[in-house]
């Protein structure tokens, strides 16, 4: 999808890219959104990636691309992410809307 500033930016940006693809994503698995950022000023930029499961109505958050979710979310619905959409972080409104799978730390 691109490299960001931070992984906020990042996130945002993947958050209304799955929104924007909404009516087309497949009802029958996930679609994973890799993005990359330059939060660390050291080395090349963080890879992540936000998978969506449109059936299911639920976030995963792989913060080390193809090493699988490590964060997901339950019921995150369109509306969710139209609100999370129109936030400055994203995924802590997401975060607050929803049920999460475990501990926030280890996901935000």
């Amino acid at each position: 999808m691109g490299t960001y500033d931070t992984k906020i930016e990042a996130q945002n940006k993947a958050i209304i890219y799955i929104l924007g693809k909404y009516e087309s994503l497949p009802s029958d698995g996930y679609h994973k959104v890799v993005y990359s950022f330059r939060d660390n000023l050291m080395g090349e930029p963080s890879k992540n990636a936000l998978w969506y499961n449109k059936r299911d109505i639920k976030l995963g958050l792989e913060v080390d691309v193809n090493s699988g979710i490590a964060c997901s979310w339950k019921e995150v619905s369109k509306s969710v992410l139209e609100q999370a959409s129109k936030s400055k972080n994203g995924m802590v409104e997401i975060d607050s809307l929803s049920n999460r799978d475990q501990p926030t730390a280890q996901c935000l």
